[in-house]
């Protein structure tokens, strides 16, 4: 590795990572082959990607797929394995037919943490039971596998043939009791009940473990800790995407609870570039921002006007309102 980019958001997200990415990994190889690390949250980032009428979110691949940089997950980002295999065949069928690259796998961290159905169920009951009072999140269970790792973990490298044995024991031991205090006391909805239900199910939890397993097999290349060196070597460029912008960062109190539980800046880069022994690499650091902020979900905005203060509201194709975030 000669050089090193940082690409990171300065606001709540939405300010444009995704298409730097593109752009900065399509300047990098000129000088040689292009690694895209994805180094925090996990499959809720939505980077968008615009080429004429080629338009696609990048969710855990790397923006610059498009041109041919490979993507590494590092053990910092969280992994839906379901999420992925979706993800890779719609792009590769996009990407075919405007003649853009293909991606066939993605390297991951042998330690980054794997989300399951059941994180995602947990985080959709959590919100519909806070109401009004919801945390905006985007229902996809990041927070929710960060603490259900804490005790009862699900790792890369623990993906193989006993999965279906390990999510019933995440569902039995750690998700329907938590699930239970939470209702303790309360009058569910009918949604909340049908989630319940859904989580009891036990055809969802061996189509979720089998879909996880062929993604697994299909597209992720596990690197242990002690070849992310020998994998760094290999390449001439590294660029560092980062979800989520700096104001949601995980330390920004001010803006507690509503915040995403990761470390959005340079800190997990830098880490990375450490414990590779690599903090000599000259790198760049590049902070996206707009003209104006924008925030998707529940929290503070300061001098937030409504669409009818806007000279011309232009709906956002890629942030468009759902049932976890609203506007």
């Amino acid at each position: 590795m000669n050089r090193c980019g940082m690409v990171i958001g300065k606001n709540f997200g939405d300010e444009g990572k995704g298409a730097f990415t593109a752009v900065l990994s399509k300047m990098y190889l000129s000088y040689g082959n292009v690694l895209n690390i994805k180094h925090n949250g996990g499959g809720q980032a939505g980077h968008t990607v615009e080429l004429g009428n080629f338009r696609h979110i990048f969710h855990t691949l790397g923006s610059g797929s498009v041109w041919g940089a490979d993507t590494y997950l590092a053990d910092t980002f969280i992994v839906d394995l379901i999420k992925l295999e979706e993800e890779i065949i719609n792009y590769n069928n996009l990407a075919a037919g405007f003649g853009y690259e293909k991606a066939d796998k993605v390297y991951a961290a042998e330690l980054s943490r794997v989300s399951t159905i059941y994180d995602v169920l947990i985080n959709e009951i959590k919100e519909l039971l806070r109401g009004r009072d919801k945390h905006g999140s985007c229902g996809m269970g990041i927070y929710e596998t960060v603490e259900r790792d804490k005790h009862y973990r699900l790792r890369i490298k623990d993906i193989d043939k006993s999965l279906p044995d390990r999510l019933a024991d995440i569902r039995d031991a750690y998700a329907l009791p938590y699930v239970d205090s939470l209702l303790e006391g309360r009058t569910p909805s009918p949604e909340v009940l049908e989630l319940v239900k859904i989580m009891k199910d036990e055809n969802v939890l061996y189509n979720s473990s089998d879909i996880m397993l062929n993604s697994f097999e299909k597209y992720v290349d596990v690197i242990s800790e002690k070849k992310e060196r020998e994998l760094s070597d290999k390449y001439e460029s590294i660029i560092f995407e980062s979800g989520q912008g700096l104001m949601l960062d995980m330390d920004n109190e001010e803006y507690f609870p509503h915040l995403t539980p990761s470390k959005t800046g340079s800190c997990n880069p830098v880490a990375f570039l450490k414990n590779i022994e690599a903090l000599d690499v000259p790198a760049n650091v590049y902070y996206i921002t707009r003209t104006y902020v924008t925030r998707h979900g529940a929290g503070q905005l300061l001098h937030e006007c409504a669409h009818s203060e806007l000279p011309k509201y232009v709906p956002d194709k890629t942030n468009s309102s759902n049932p976890w975030q609203d506007s």
